[in-house]
């Protein structure tokens, strides 16, 4: 009886032993309660709702806590009901430290972008599931939660709803054989060709005969034509992609055929508006030189407003194709930016030169014409370019090219920006003895009937100075007004030539340097004597 009851006792006692930490370990289960996922805005107990578009993100928060004294790893797993959509990176698993963690390491924000294709149709009932496995790793017990992302995606390229409709929106409710989706296709793109002919007839016209009116010459025939053309190509551009929805064509099939198009018009309006757009800017510039005479604004600026346009266009419309294509116009644009730097400090001469020749353009300090003085060197503007400006010499006999960086860095004296007019000094001698007075009144006499002296109040005064005393006789100066810079030396030296023959009139000849040899002769006949 006693062997019995020890054996029965020993039994209980090896299964006490076995079991009791089983048992310990359940009543320090992880719980409902040791764990928290919060998703802000929403309730992960039933669905995520979310409204979003092709080719669009949209980012979901999920916080993490840990609300127990136990360590607990997480783990995140996703299943997709589509392939559209889809998560850019799966939510990455995490360890959760005990509650109060002095480094706040207890809570986790996870984040999860969800990502669109492009090239989607349109759904009502996608879904993402997502399972959130936490494990304590005191005694490796599990918790299970699971939520789901709803999504309603809104695709542009959806044409369900227009398969066999007349203009995308009328159902074809004709009898066979006419209740295939060929007839309201044939029928959509017709009328759209009537209402671009009906536009080219009635629109276009008076569009040209406006656009005709800024231009230098009779261009209001070619101007309607390259608008009725672009009417053309941009009304069957835009509707044939979509018009391959009629048919029911495939997605894969209607959007290569929409892109295509879409650059076709593209390509083929950005043309039209330069053509236009060259022909436009000439006249209003032609306009405006004729209308504002002293303008800085002329025909002269032509090149640099059609190397703009140029430039503008080539960028706006490459960036659309690109953008149309699908291409990330961020990457392409920090690419574009990094070979600009390199391009930057690799030609900053020719940069430079450029802006230079911008500024020039722009501010206009001469024009073409205009009598210059740079760098000590006369020099006549012949043309202003964008890179270089020509010049030509004084007598016009060679032709020389500057950088136009070189030119807005010089000191530049213009004799033709303001007063055409030219200030010059014109020296003549007389013996000493002579009636400066008279000399004086004889020279006055001289500047005051020549055609070539501006006589103006305006302008500096006229005078006449004794300036030098000289081995053969006085020198005076006058000072004058002269018609222009350009013929200054000419009409200097007539000056001359007439103050010359006023002052021999009466009797006031110029002086100049004589030598007077004397023989003494005694001196020489005893010299021979001897």
């Amino acid at each position: 009886m006693n062997s019995k009851l020890s054996a029965s006792l020993l039994l209980a006692a090896a299964v006490i032993t076995v079991l009791a930490p089983v048992c310990m370990s359940g009543s320090d289960a992880v719980t409902e309660d040791d764990f928290e996922l919060i998703i802000p805005n929403s309730g992960v107990e039933e669905e995520v709702p979310l409204e979003i578009e092709n080719g669009d993100n949209y980012i979901i928060a999920m916080y993490f806590i840990n609300n127990s004294e136990h360590l607990l790893d997480v783990d995140v797993d996703v299943v997709y009901s589509v392939k559209e959509v889809r998560l850019e990176e799966k939510p990455q698993g995490v360890m959760l430290m005990p509650q109060g963690d002095p480094d706040h390491k207890d809570v986790f924000r996870q984040t999860m972008t969800v990502v669109v294709d492009e090239v989607c149709p349109s759904y009502s009932d996608a879904t993402i599931d997502v399972y959130v496995n936490v494990t304590d790793l005191s005694d490796l017990t599990k918790l299970y939660y699971s939520f789901t992302i709803h999504l309603m995606v809104y695709s542009s390229y959806d044409t369900t709803e227009s398969y066999n409709n007349f203009f995308w929106i009328f159902p074809n409710t004709l009898s066979p054989p006419l209740d295939s989706p060929v007839v309201p296709f044939v029928v959509t793109m017709a009328a759209l060709a009537a209402i671009a002919l009906l536009i080219s007839l009635a629109v276009v016209p008076a569009v040209a005969r406006k656009l005709d009116s800024y231009t230098p010459g009779n261009d209001g025939t070619r101007i309607r034509r390259i608008l009725s053309a672009v009417v053309t190509v941009s009304v069957i551009a835009v509707s044939l992609g979509p018009a391959l929805g009629i048919l029911g064509a495939d997605l894969s099939i209607q959007l290569p055929a929409t892109r295509i198009s879409t650059a076709v018009f593209i390509a083929i309006l950005a043309v039209a508006i330069w053509k236009v757009y060259s022909m436009v800017i000439g006249g209003i510039l032609a306009r405006y030189e004729k209308k504002e005479v002293d303008s800085s604004i002329d025909l002269s600026m032509l090149p640099l407003f059609l190397m703009l346009g140029k430039l503008v266009l080539w960028i706006v419309s490459t960036a659309l194709i690109l953008s149309t294509f699908g291409v990330d116009l961020q990457g392409v644009l920090i690419s574009a930016g990094i070979v600009t730097l390199g391009i930057t400090l690799g030609a900053q001469n020719v940069l430079s030169q450029f802006f230079s020749g911008l500024v020039l353009l722009i501010t206009r300090p001469f024009e073409a014409g205009d009598i210059l003085i740079i760098n000590g060197n006369t020099l006549r503007v012949k043309k202003v370019k964008v890179m270089f400006t020509e010049f030509t010499s004084r007598y016009n006999d060679r032709v020389i090219t500057m950088p136009n960086n070189a030119v807005t860095a010089a000191t530049i004296v213009n004799h033709d920006k303001e007063e055409k007019s030219h200030y010059i000094q014109v020296t003549i001698p007389v013996p000493y003895g002579t009636d400066l007075k008279k000399a004086m009144e004889v020279i006055t006499k001289v500047t005051d009937e020549s055609p070539y002296v501006v006589h103006d109040l305006k302008l500096r005064p006229q005078s006449i100075k004794l300036i030098e005393f000289q081995d053969s006789g006085m020198l005076l100066e006058l000072s004058t007004n002269v018609i222009s810079f350009d013929t200054s030396f000419e009409i200097a030296s007539r000056l001359r030539m007439a103050m010359y023959e006023a002052l021999k009139e009466v009797g006031i000849v110029v002086p100049y340097s004589r030598l007077e040899v004397t023989m003494l002769n005694d001196c020489f006949n005893e010299k021979q004597e001897s």
